[in-house]
């Protein structure tokens, strides 16, 4: 499994979210990740939790990108909601937290997670689910969340993904 590169990338974080942002981001694209459930998997109910699995979140982009119906929505919609979803998922199983971070392209939105004190030769890793699937925008393959997923859980934990 290769490792996240973080070698020549540099980032600075300005500031990590506060509970109150993380509940307004989660007011904002909660009811995006809701609507794309309804559309592509009503049959899982994810009311109280969503199934914040890699796979899902490559499931729903895959269905929209096979979704030939006139109503399709767009694109914002389902990057948005993968994008919140795939945070989350980083947030809760990576322990990583949201940011705003500044780097080369300016500040944007991210997920930080900083080594212990103890941890030898690790740096800070910083991932953008936002940026990561806007530029995936035209990528035919499904599994865009399951192969970052496995990258981060890698260089995170050390360890590969279960799956």
């Amino acid at each position: 499994m290769a490792e996240i590169d973080t070698k020549e990338y540099t980032f600075t974080v300005n500031r990590f979210l506060s509970d109150e942002e993380r509940s307004e981001l989660s007011r904002t694209y909660r009811p995006k990740i809701e609507a794309l459930n309804s559309r592509y998997t009503p049959q899982i109910d994810i009311s109280a939790v969503f199934p914040a699995r890699a796979e899902y979140l490559d499931f729903l982009r895959g269905s929209w990108m096979l979704d030939k119906r006139d109503d399709k929505p767009p694109y914002d919609n389902v990057r948005d909601a993968v994008a919140f979803g795939f945070g989350c998922l980083v947030e809760k199983q990576l322990g990583m937290r949201w940011a705003i971070i500044e780097d080369v392209y300016g500040e944007s939105l991210s997920l930080v997670w900083r080594p212990d004190a103890g941890t030898h030769g690790c740096r800070e890793i910083s991932f953008p689910p936002f940026n990561y699937l806007e530029k995936r925008r035209g990528v035919q393959n499904v599994e865009v969340c399951i192969d970052m997923f496995r990258k981060l859980c890698e260089s995170v934990r050390g360890t590969p993904y279960p799956g």
